[in-house]
């Protein structure tokens, strides 16, 4: 059974995900959309894209197979991303693939800067990903 302690750390750890991951799509979204794209702007299609996308990425990919149901799936988060930011479909598409380079960045970065101050990679214990209820 997870402890209190276990569901805190893993919501503690769930919320720098969503803030790390937001600060690589607003780097991307102000390369590609200039001045529209800030960091509020950037929360929420982050946050929005996770539950929107669990949630239609079950039925979807239950209904209409893995392959349909993940282009689909692709093609609601670039919906977020064009509304979000007033872009047009490339400029979606532009973000997204920035997105992905720059959090790759983002992460080599803060790695390297926890190694340097001698903290540990932080990660979750597989245990409490893989455990039932």
């Amino acid at each position: 059974m997870l402890s209190f302690i276990s569901l805190m750390g893993f919501f503690i750890i769930g919320v720098v995900v969503w803030l790390v991951t937001a600060l690589a799509v607003f780097f991307a979204a102000r390369v590609i959309a200039g001045s529209k794209a800030t960091y509020a702007r950037a929360l929420g299609p982050t946050l929005l894209g996770v539950i929107i996308i669990s949630v239609s990425s079950i039925m979807l990919e239950a209904f209409l197979g893995s392959i349909i149901g993940s282009i689909l799936v692709f093609v609601i988060w670039l919906a977020l991303i064009k509304s979000f930011f007033q872009t047009g479909w490339l400029g979606a598409i532009g973000i997204s693939i920035l997105a992905v380079f720059m959090l790759i960045v983002i992460m080599v970065i803060l790695g390297f800067l926890f190694a340097l101050i001698g903290l540990p990679f932080i990660q979750p214990p597989i245990q409490m990903l893989t455990q039932s209820f």
